[in-house]
């Protein structure tokens, strides 16, 4: 079939896979994105032994972990090339994990919670 430029729409032309979604990347791409991810893991590392960036090490690391997560759920489990409703899918879950987490942080310190000795009954039951 010919596309209104008078060549023939193949997914080697067009830039485009199957079913209309975007081309996969190439092994180059993911070598690339290898790297950019290993040298995003060195830096955790290295930041981690600075003793000058003690006050910010928590926020940094959880930025880069962040960044990292974001580029492999992306690109490595195709997420980006994938329809958006499963995008959405993944993220509203992720939102929601997120959420449970910051409620449980908040209500724990909103009750000065430092010793997770409240637990044991309930540890108690379980064994």
């Amino acid at each position: 079939m010919a596309s209104s430029h008078g060549t023939a729409h193949t997914p080697a032309n067009s830039g485009h896979a199957e079913g209309g979604g975007h081309a996969h990347p190439t092994e180059r791409d993911y070598i690339k994105i290898a790297i950019i991810l290993s040298i995003v893991t060195a830096a955790e590392v290295v930041i981690y032994y600075i003793e000058a960036l003690e006050m910010i090490l928590v926020p940094a690391l959880l930025i880069m972990s962040g960044f990292k997560f974001v580029v492999v759920v992306g690109y490595f489990m195709h997420l980006k090339f994938d329809d958006r409703r499963l995008m959405w899918i993944f993220v509203s879950g992720l939102a929601l994990a997120l959420s449970v987490f910051l409620v449980v942080f908040a209500a724990m310190h909103w009750h000065k919670v430092t010793e997770y000795s409240i637990f044991q009954p309930v540890m108690n039951l379980l064994s």
